[in-house]
């Protein structure tokens, strides 16, 4: 009896719950203030488990407990499921437990009870049902971005074409007029004749950024000197430049520079920035060009006078879509496709690019 005593002293004070049940109608002979706080039950010495936890009538427990008292079986679980009815509270609430269910036997070796410790890991349990829940939603919506970013690939790819179809006929008839030598329309076919030019430029540009989007643009590599390529770029910037009455300063190397790449995407990046470096800088402004070698690389940079940009844009004007300030004498719009084809097409070579600004009109780089 002393040991008995001795030993229901120590559980009392054991820091994990435990409880002695007795007899196969699992009587609790002892329940320490553990047990009780996380079961929520108070005075259980003396009653029947099937008393003191009438919600658990119908579940597994009461069926792993006979089975442990009849067959002198040890029990260990994991994380068990427990919907226990919380005093004073409507319903019942979830409830993770771990178990260690220890037959108690007396000396001639047969069961006499049960001491249950019992370890509450329902906050852990909560803790990774919510990050699995946050993943899943997660996962989620990254496919649903994913088909976002695909949809609207394949929006850009149908609109560029539907554009594109328009703009031939309309080319067609104005050669046609060009030709027939009637000098009444010159006015309105060269009107014409630009926002066309400016058509085509878009439409070009949409059908390149679908292509790189989708992976379908393949690079034509060759050895081209630097130098041609500048050149290239800014015979197709240079009506918008004139148009502006920019000035164009192109600085390059005095020694052929050679360089290994697709020349005709090359230029069209160089054109790109030109193009944007002249729509940004309002009428009469400076423009320069200039390429140098640094180490193995070649870097090739595009300054203005124009408009300038806020520090907190510059991360940004490469993205697709974006525009920068607008300004009400500005020759033409844009869709904000440029610069993010420069970017993409930069990359596509093994580079990168950069954007400089000391402010709003403080020209840009």
């Amino acid at each position: 009896m002393d040991v008995e005593i001795e030993r229901n002293n120590l559980l009392m004070q054991a820091p994990v719950a435990t409880a002695v049940l007795i007899g196969p109608r699992m009587v609790f002979g002892l329940a320490n203030p553990m047990f009780c706080q996380i079961t929520g039950r108070t005075g259980l010495e003396g009653k029947a488990h099937a008393e003191a936890f009438p919600e658990l009538e119908n579940t597994e427990l009461p069926g792993i407990l006979q089975d442990v008292y009849r067959t002198g079986t040890r029990y260990v679980s994991a994380e068990t499921l427990v919907r226990l009815q919380q005093a004073g509270r409507e319903g019942v609430e979830d409830h993770y437990f771990e178990f260690n269910l220890e037959p108690m036997r007396n000396r001639a070796g047969a069961v006499y009870g049960i001491m249950a410790v019992a370890v509450d890991v329902t906050a852990q349990v909560q803790a990774r049902h919510a990050m699995e829940r946050s993943h899943a939603e997660r996962q989620q919506l990254l496919e649903q971005a994913e088909a976002a970013s695909q949809a609207k690939d394949e929006f850009l790819a149908m609109l560029g074409h539907e554009l594109r179809n328009p703009l031939s006929p309309i080319v067609t008839a104005l050669e046609v007029m060009r030709q027939s030598g009637d000098s009444s329309t010159q006015k309105e076919q060269a009107i014409v004749q630009r926002q066309v030019d400016h058509l085509v430029r878009l439409v070009q540009d949409l059908l390149d950024v679908s292509a790189i989007t989708r992976g379908k643009v393949q690079l034509r590599r060759s050895w081209t000197e630097i130098q041609d390529i500048l050149t290239r770029a800014a015979e197709m910037a240079r009506p918008l430049i004139d148009q502006r009455r920019h000035a164009l300063v192109i600085d390059v190397p005095g020694e052929p520079v050679h360089w290994l790449g697709d020349a005709d995407r090359l230029a069209q990046v160089v054109s790109n920035l030109l193009i944007n470096a002249a729509r940004y800088t309002p009428p009469g402004g400076r423009i320069s060009l200039a390429a140098e070698v640094q180490g193995e690389e070649i870097v090739i940079r595009v300054r203005d006078t124009g408009i300038g940009m806020p520090a907190e844009l510059l991360p940004r004007v490469f993205d697709l879509f974006f525009q920068g300030r607008k300004t009400l004498d500005r020759a033409e719009g844009g869709l904000g496709l440029g610069l993010a084809l420069v970017r993409n097409l930069v990359a596509m070579h093994g580079g990168t690019t950069e954007a400089f600004s000391e402010g709003a009109d403080q020209g840009s780089e």
